[in-house]
């Protein structure tokens, strides 16, 4: 009785995680600015090391 309540409780976990990775702020949607800039430069600096 006690595993399928642990089991529940890991799946029912994860369930509210999204919603507060997602808040309506726009100081986060600076940070994703920048990581996505941030995110660039890396793809960017990937490329000419490939190159």
């Amino acid at each position: 009785m006690t595993t399928p309540c642990l089991t529940y409780a890991n799946i029912a976990a994860p369930v509210p995680q999204p919603p507060v990775l997602q808040p309506p702020v726009p100081v986060d949607k600076n940070v994703a600015v920048l990581l996505g800039q941030i995110a660039r430069q890396m793809a960017d600096l990937a490329a000419s090391l490939q190159d």
